[in-house]
């Protein structure tokens, strides 16, 4: 089994543009608590052809999202396809590929469980979208940064795309999951609807 198995949205979307050889094979894993989305792509599938599925599955974020899959799972699954649901779905081909980054970097606080997020170029973060993909956590706003508390993970976020996650035993992989997702709210809120 892989646990855990992770898909780091930003660097993997650049990567993918460099991307040559048809038979280059990608695998994306969407986790939010026990939902999730698993494909596999090449440079002819878009994953902004799932763009509905991926925001379905973020209006309400959970952050805890432990989740294994076997690798037998992954070897069958074909290329241009996801599963959502335990089904089999197809992927739309693209020409194509919309692409979008964000330069950024996270350092683990010494002694009080606190990841800091470093942003290179600041962004404009929608905290009224953010909040709504947070409905079911304690909020509290302010012209500043949005505070977001949700069992035992609290986030501050500040307008121009810095944070704070403070967690018991809080690891960078972790705290890259939590914000990613949260940029990717923002992103596609923005962009898409």
């Amino acid at each position: 089994m892989i646990k855990n198995l992770n898909f780091d949205i930003f660097s993997k979307f650049k990567d993918f543009e460099k991307i040559k050889n048809s038979d280059d094979v990608g695998i994306f894993l969407f986790v939010n608590g026990k939902n999730y989305l698993l494909g596999k792509f090449s440079k002819n599938y878009s994953l902004f052809s799932i763009l509905n599925e991926l925001i379905e599955l973020y209006k309400n974020i959970e952050i805890n999202d432990e989740i294994e899959i076997s690798e037998d799972i992954i070897e069958k699954l074909e290329i241009g396809t996801y599963i959502k649901n335990g089904e089999i779905f197809k992927m739309k081909p693209s020409s194509d590929f919309q692409n979008f980054e964000i330069d950024y970097r996270i350092e683990i606080l010494c002694g009080n469980d606190t990841a800091q997020v470093y942003i290179k170029n600041p962004i404009e973060l929608d905290f009224k979208k953010i909040m709504e993909s947070f409905k079911n956590c304690q909020l509290n706003l302010n012209p500043i940064m949005l505070n977001i508390k949700c069992n035992s993970t609290s986030i501050i976020l500040f307008k121009d795309g810095k944070a704070l996650i403070k967690e018991k035993d809080i690891s960078e992989h972790k705290a890259r999951s939590i914000y990613e997702k949260i940029i990717f709210v923002n992103y596609f809120h923005k962009h898409f609807q």
